[in-house]
């Protein structure tokens, strides 16, 4: 009677390691010294970062350019303390700094980054409006119609899409006026 039972828990612990992985997993064989070998790795969905109106990882409005990484700040006009900011590690990302402060993030060309809504450079207008119907259209500084901004009405972080010629976003800044509205960097 205890080898009878003892061999039914042998066969349950067996079956219990036949079922199939875990969605999202993923079953590699390796061979080492002529044996299969298998094991089963959770693979995590890689997921691009959310702008949202504090702006985008370490890049935060109102809040010092992060010291760690690999930021590097273009040549400031003289007399100037903006300065607009890259990284290689984040591309398409920009962020416009006064005396070292995040005033406005540009995502653009280049960035994977999105809004929770979905959306992103590429975007079209009409997603842009039905996603944020009380926002205001306005004409673009130096291109003819469609081109223009879309910005999110209000003083405190606010949203500003720049729309291209074919009717699709071309960068989204999150950021304050005066900053939100510049059309040529630091101006």
């Amino acid at each position: 009677m205890n080898i009878q039972l003892s061999t039914m828990a042998l066969a349950f612990v067996l079956l219990a390691g036949c079922g199939s992985p875990d969605p999202g997993s993923e079953t590699r064989e390796n061979n080492t010294n002529s044996a299969a070998v298998t094991s089963t790795t959770t693979i995590e969905p890689s997921r691009a970062p959310t702008l949202s109106l504090t702006g985008v990882g370490p890049l935060v409005v109102g809040q010092q350019v992060p010291s760690e990484g690999d930021f590097t700040a273009d040549a400031a006009a003289p007399g100037s303390t903006c300065r607009l900011f890259t990284s290689t590690n984040m591309p398409g990302l920009t962020a416009l700094a006064e005396d070292g402060t995040i005033r406005r993030v540009t995502v653009a060309a280049g960035s994977n980054v999105k809004l929770e809504e979905g959306i992103g450079v590429g975007s079209t207008r009409q997603e842009v409006m039905q996603a944020f119907p009380g926002f205001v259209a306005e004409p673009h500084k130096y291109e003819d119609s469609p081109s223009g901004y879309i910005t999110q009405p209000g003083d405190d972080p606010r949203l500003r899409f720049e729309i291209g010629q074919d009717d699709r976003v071309q960068a989204i800044h999150v950021g304050r006026m005066p900053q939100l509205a510049y059309v040529e960097g630091c101006a």
